[in-house]
């Protein structure tokens, strides 16, 4: 297991070179006239989540959904247009944070 430094560092780092390649994505549209995806032949930038999934034995997809889908916890809460998750018994799942995902994630491979 990582420590919750450690996950955030990662995280981070994903979430900057995400936010880079936006940058760059965008900056080529306006050149090219058409959307032209940067990045598409690093082979590494996508193993780290995948590296991620498998330390914290992640069988939910719960990184993944969190960086990509919730834009790393950005669109993730309980207010109308959000994205969220609820446990089976319907119990909201609080990972709205990086912090608060580390937690969970933890306490999802002990099970």
């Amino acid at each position: 297991m990582i420590t919750l430094e450690q996950f955030k560092k990662i995280i981070d780092t994903i979430r900057e070179q995400d936010k880079i390649d936006s940058e760059i994505n965008n900056a080529l549209q306006k050149i090219c006239g058409s959307w032209v995806m940067f990045n598409t032949d690093n082979k590494v930038y996508p193993l780290v989540p995948m590296l991620l999934k498998e330390i914290f034995n992640d069988k939910g997809d719960w990184i993944s959904y969190w960086m990509w889908d919730c834009s790393f916890g950005e669109k993730y809460g309980e207010k109308k247009g959000q994205l969220a998750a609820t446990e089976k018994n319907g119990k909201y799942i609080d990972i709205k944070t990086v912090e608060k995902l580390y937690r969970y994630l933890v306490k999802e491979s002990k099970k």
